[in-house]
């Protein structure tokens, strides 16, 4: 039986035994796949294979994965003694085991434990990237429960550190329902912290280099509200005696309640190590809190190098050190920045959150950076906080228009620092007939003030806005919001259907989101003559929904005249059995046709008792007959109308 799984566990196997550098990926991707049916074998069958019979049902004792769920964690498990749960849990594992196609992903414990035995650098480093990113459900959750008990035995300060992460961040991860318990990950999280608490007691000077390995992989902006090892490391004597946390968003103030606090003095290594290796916010704090009180001397001469590391975080903790840094330290004077090959790092800061750090980044452009590129300003003009957005709209100021170019001033145009600049500018360099419909498009959805400004340009220029930029309006993104939509159709209502184009209103007609206002241009006479597409129309007959629209318009002889339509199609549409086709067309062919047209009075007879004519088509000519004879038309109603 064929499967659609993109990868097998046969898969995984091959990668290993290959030394493939990509098995990390496939193990997590594989481990984000559903569960194959475990009723039969994961692998689809062989090229030529014809058993795509369906498998068979298994036997109703079978143990499955869900029975598995159902049996250890039903309520029945309550009411069982210690031991008893025990049995309960080894014999419904066994079962499972015992069971003909248990879920693959079981067996890939032993596969990652034997793994991280072997010890090979490329086999530690793809093993810590499964640890790091794999969704943890049972499987992958045996191989991280052994590995972290033999990275505590064995003092492995790498495994162990990226372990208790994940168990201490158990809210964020991704995780299979209905395996691990929130309690299971609760006990781990406190072993976590009692193994460092040991460690801190037997080898303080060691707790720092442990401690930091748990720390650098929190990611950025991580939740420490559950994190019971990160709050026992940075805040331990407030949280002595007590259950649980209390509520705690980072770490404290108050570097004495750091666990083992004179262990963190012993040397900066640990924290210099941490702030360029950490990724979250909160644990950059802790870093640098701790490096500016136990070792200011370690910081009185850092390499440039360093600080362009750790300045790629962009993390508004470690900008605000960084500026702190530079303004102490007279090597790291403004004018030596650039020959120090600072001025890149200082440059980002612009687009720091930190409002020190930005203020220290203005005050280097202003005194000593040179000229910006172009792209790199319009960047701060239209994304930076408002007094880097005025800086950049100042340096843009000397600008020509034509080197701005009519692009960017529209995009300024909807900032408040850039408002007036781009509107003189434009004004100067640029008539409004030049816009093209992205530009158009920018004015018209940037606000009341870009949109005030469109249209005193036109107005000033004597131009109208042309219907081809409301349509592009209206087809576009932007044109979704009800308000453009109101306001764009309402303007186009006034304009010539020539203008809009009919291909666009044929288009508009089969959008739900105009085709009531379209419906209405038409049938009020927005395109007619050579305008309006005859066959197009006649088409929409075949559309239930456009269909009373089509007749309506195939039956205005102001819009469509019968030359336009056609005896042949008209006559088609009289032989359908849809009711309301063959009676717009028996009515249309009554009241414009006469009977010359069909080709005289033998081609009527022909229709109305013609044995292979179908019956609303003979129904039809004979009524026409009837009407048109000089005796006995006289008294019908078809006549009269």
């Amino acid at each position: 039986m064929q499967t659609d799984r993109e990868l097998t566990f046969a898969d995984l196997r091959r990668a290993l035994d290959a030394h493939d550098p990509q098995l990390p990926d496939l193990v997590v991707r594989y481990l984000a796949q559903p569960d194959p049916p475990e009723n039969g074998p994961e692998d689809p069958p062989a090229e030529g294979d014809e058993s795509d019979e369906p498998l068979p049902a298994l036997p109703p004792d079978t143990w499955t994965l869900q029975k598995l769920k159902q049996t250890v964690f039903g309520y029945q498990m309550g009411q069982k003694t210690a031991t008893e749960r025990k049995v309960t849990r080894r014999d419904a594992w066994a079962g499972l085991g015992a069971a003909p196609y248990p879920p693959p992903r079981l067996a890939l414990a032993e596969i990652l434990i034997d793994l991280y035995e072997r010890g090979t650098p490329d086999g530690r480093a793809a093993l810590l990237e499964i640890f790091r990113r794999g969704r943890i459900g049972w499987g992958l959750w045996k191989a991280m429960k052994t590995v972290y008990k033999l990275a505590e035995a064995r003092h492995d300060a790498e495994f162990f550190g990226l372990l208790a992460w994940r168990l201490d961040a158990y809210g964020s991860q991704d995780k299979v329902a209905g395996e691990i318990s929130k309690g299971t990950f609760a006990y781990l999280q406190r072993r976590a912290w009692r193994y460092l608490r040991h460690l801190g007691q037997s080898v303080p000077e060691l707790f720092p280099h442990f401690a930091t390995q748990v720390l650098r992989h929190y990611p950025r902006g991580a939740s420490f509200g559950e994190c019971w090892v990160a709050h026992q490391i940075w805040n331990h004597q407030e949280l002595v005696g007590e259950s649980t946390l209390p509520y705690a968003s980072g770490p404290p103030k108050k570097l004495k309640n750091r666990a083992f606090n004179e262990s963190w003095q012993l040397s900066p290594e640990p924290l210099l190590r941490l702030l360029e290796d950490a990724h979250a916010d909160q644990v950059c704090r802790f870093a640098i809190s701790g490096l500016r009180a136990d070792f200011p001397e370690s910081l009185e001469d850092v390499a440039p190098e360093w600080l362009r590391r750790i300045g790629d975080k962009r993390l508004a903790s470690v900008d605000g050190f960084i500026v702190k840094l530079l303004n102490e330290t007279p090597a790291f004077h403004q004018s030596k920045l650039q020959s120090l090959g600072l001025e890149s790092l200082v440059l980002q800061l612009l687009r720091s959150e930190n409002a020190d750090a930005r203020k220290y980044a203005i005050a280097y452009v202003q005194g000593f950076a040179g000229e910006l590129p172009l792209d790199h300003l319009m960047e701060l003009a239209l994304e930076g906080a408002k007094e880097v957005s005025e800086l950049a709209v100042t340096r843009l100021g000397p600008r020509s228009p034509e080197e701005l170019g009519l692009g960017r001033l529209v995009k300024l145009l909807g900032t408040s620092a850039g408002q007036k600049m781009a509107a003189e500018k434009l004004r100067l360099g640029f008539a409004p007939t030049q816009l093209e419909a992205p530009e158009f498009i920018t004015l018209y959805t940037g606000g009341n003030a870009a949109k005030s400004f469109l249209e005193a340009w036109f107005k000033d220029a004597e131009a109208a806005i042309p219907a081809a930029l409301y349509t592009a309006l209206l087809d576009a993104p932007e044109g979704d919001a009800y308000w453009v939509r109101r306001d764009v159709l309402k303007v186009l209502a006034k304009r010539k259907g020539s203008e809009i184009g009919r291909a666009w209103i044929e288009k508009a007609v089969l959008d739900p989101r105009f085709t009531s206002e379209v419906s209405r241009w038409l049938r009020a006479g927005k395109l007619k003559g050579d305008d309006l597409d005859v066959e197009w129309v006649k088409g929409l007959t075949l559309r239930p929904k456009t269909r009373p629209l089509a007749l309506a318009l195939l039956g205005n002889r102001k819009l469509v005249s019968f030359e336009a339509i056609g005896l042949p199609w008209l006559l088609a549409m009289a032989r359908q059995a849809d009711e309301t086709l063959h009676q717009f067309a028996h009515r249309y062919l009554l009241e414009h046709v006469s009977p010359r047209d069909f080709g005289g009075a033998d081609k009527l007879w022909e229709l109305a008792y013609g044995a292979k004519q179908p019956e609303p088509l003979r129904l039809f000519a004979a009524t026409y007959l009837r009407v048109h004879h000089p005796e006995l038309g006289k008294g019908m109603a078809e006549t009269r109308s």
